[in-house]
């Protein structure tokens, strides 16, 4: 058994994730500050620390723990345009912290919610290898997260994982937010035969994957501790375009909810596709149905 954080732990995926390893056996506590997170989301096996990542003093007053999986950050693209620098305490101050606190307990091993919005547009694949290019303020602080985790572990030889996530959904995904995500809003919005919001001509494209393969790959880092280090994508190599998603989402809600275009946001990416070639090569591949996985999520949304 190992005594694991998992900060974030409130939200979408943190929350899915906590479930996870408590069904292993795992001893874990969750941290999250409840800004976008949700204090039912939880599992009532967990600790609860109701703290701030982004506070030096937060990590100086955590307990020894084997691995921290940190996925505390703020997540909009569209909020870190709006405010890049509390974008930055978020998501780059708290992977310094981190880093010190790792140092101080000798951390078994960070595993990191990294992300696509890394690439930018400079290609239709994207590649592990390729020269980043972020569009955002979101972007660049995942960047750098990497960088500041691949410097500790050059430096101090504290292990990590980055996985950079492409568009992840599934159950306990929040609409309530302004910067709620693509799938979740459409399905909610279809159930109630409200309209479907396109930003852009709706063939921008995204490489959707479900949640139970990421918090899989996420426990897959941990279990391999220092046989492996570095960054993966986290996608399925499947393209979809926005217009098509929404329109299998009315197709599966049997809706006729009406499709509206918008003026495209900035720090959006037109082409998102992963290569999976290194996540194969090193993890146990978790297949994907789209359509299956989509009615799992419609199922969820209906029942609440």
């Amino acid at each position: 058994m190992s005594r694991v954080l998992v900060t974030g732990g409130a939200g979408f995926i943190g929350s899915n994730l906590a479930k996870a390893l408590l069904k292993r056996g795992e001893e874990v506590t969750v941290l999250d500050n409840l800004s976008t997170g949700f204090r039912e989301n939880i599992p009532v096996e967990c600790e609860f620390i109701q703290a701030d990542v982004s506070l030096q003093s937060t990590w100086h007053d955590l307990p020894d723990f084997d691995v921290v999986f940190h996925l505390a950050a703020m997540v909009s693209v569209v909020e870190s345009q709006e405010n890049p620098v509390q974008c930055e305490r978020d998501n780059v101050h708290s992977i310094i912290y981190l880093n010190e606190y790792a140092r101080k307990v000798a951390l078994k091993k960070v595993v990191f919610a990294s992300s696509a919005a890394i690439y930018g547009d400079k290609a239709a694949l994207q590649l592990e290898s390729q020269y980043p290019a972020p569009k955002s303020p979101y972007g660049l602080s995942k960047l750098s997260g990497e960088y500041l985790l691949s410097m500790n572990y050059e430096e101090h030889s504290i292990p990590y994982v980055a996985l950079r996530m492409f568009n992840v959904f599934g159950p306990y995904q929040s609409v309530k937010s302004a910067y709620a995500s693509v799938v979740p809003i459409f399905l909610t919005r279809a159930l109630n035969s409200q309209s479907l919001a396109i930003y852009g001509d709706g063939q921008q494209t995204r490489d959707f994957i479900y949640v139970d393969q990421v918090v899989s790959y996420y426990i897959q880092a941990m279990d391999r501790g220092n046989d492996l280090v570095g960054v993966f994508n986290a996608g399925n190599n499947r393209s979809l375009s926005i217009k098509e998603l929404a329109n299998r989402i009315l197709v599966l809600t049997d809706s006729k909810s009406e499709v509206i275009f918008k003026e495209v946001r900035p720090g959006d990416i037109r082409e998102s596709l992963a290569s999976v070639e290194r996540l194969k090569s090193e993890f146990d591949f978790q297949d994907f149905d789209l359509e299956s996985c989509l009615m799992k999520t419609l199922e969820y949304y209906r029942s609440l």
